[in-house]
């Protein structure tokens, strides 16, 4: 990453890096990313990290989910207390694996993430990256 930044050859770019928290503490691995920008010259890059997986987000509105898969009835699991805070879930992609059979991670980005709606998504990781976002297209 920090090879990718120096080295970037198009100039007036900004970045935004974003990781899994996976089972690390949330602030150390923000703390160890954000020190890498620094170490490339980049410490105006916007630093996220998914709270567990980047899979919150979708567990986050289960009706995107729903749409992907052509499984209405997943759209139901929204109003479900366990899937309310979907960045406390210790595994979302073990929890979409759970409803969607044969889940695979990258397929299953490409086919949800363009239903994601910011109004229906419960995730607050998917908000904090989204309004960061929006932050830098407005700079």
């Amino acid at each position: 990453m920090v090879l990718r930044m120096r080295h970037w050859l198009l100039p007036n770019s900004r970045f935004v890096v974003m990781r899994d928290q996976d089972s690390g503490d949330c602030r150390e691995v923000k703390a160890g990313l954000v020190q890498r920008c620094v170490e490339a010259g980049r410490p105006d890059a916007v630093v996220r990290v998914a709270c567990r997986e980047l899979e919150s987000f979708f567990v986050g509105d289960w009706q995107a989910v729903a749409q992907a898969f052509d499984k209405p009835a997943l759209a139901r699991l929204t109003g479900k207390a366990t899937y309310r805070n979907p960045d406390l879930l210790g595994s979302p992609s073990g929890e979409l694996g759970r409803h969607v059979p044969g889940y695979q991670k990258r397929d299953g980005a490409r086919r949800i993430a363009p239903l994601v709606s910011a109004g229906r998504n419960t995730s607050r990781s998917y908000h904090a990256l989204r309004t960061a976002v929006q932050a830098l297209g407005a700079a």
